[in-house]
């Protein structure tokens, strides 16, 4: 087989390997999307699968934007009343306190993963660039 050929196969084996380990983020975070399989052979099932991974999709973008009880003050505050928003917002802040040290954690460890990730690319470049041809 041509290092052409090996170096396309690594570099779809890694798409398909993080595509899956996305899918599988989400269905550990909404548990909406556990027994999803990917047999689906209506259409409307098709189109129902579709839009519920697409709302928790938006859903994890939402949360993960508005992860601090402030901002959830301030996007809840323009659809709301002052008292109805710190109402909704009073036990955001105790989770927050509460949820803080894991925060610290994921923040950390992806921190990491986009290290490895950067230092893996350029080390297969460089070693495939190494292989090819000059000129």
């Amino acid at each position: 087989m041509s290092k052409d050929i090996r170096f396309f196969n690594h570099k779809l084996t890694r798409i398909r390997t993080r595509a899956e380990h996305g899918i599988a983020y989400l269905k550990n975070r909404f548990q909406c999307l556990k027994g999803y399989r990917g047999n689906l052979y209506r259409e409307e099932d098709h189109r129902k699968a579709a839009l519920t991974i697409q709302a928790c999709i938006i859903a994890h973008n939402f949360a993960s934007r508005y992860d601090r009880p402030d901002d959830v003050a301030d996007y809840l505050q323009k659809d709301f009343p002052d008292y109805d928003a710190t109402e909704r917002t009073s036990a955001a802040t105790a989770y927050y306190q509460a949820t803080e040290p894991s925060r610290i954690i994921r923040r950390a460890n992806q921190g990491r993963y986009k290290q490895e990730v950067r230092y893996k690319c350029s080390f297969e470049k460089k070693k495939h660039n190494k292989g090819a041809a000059p000129g």
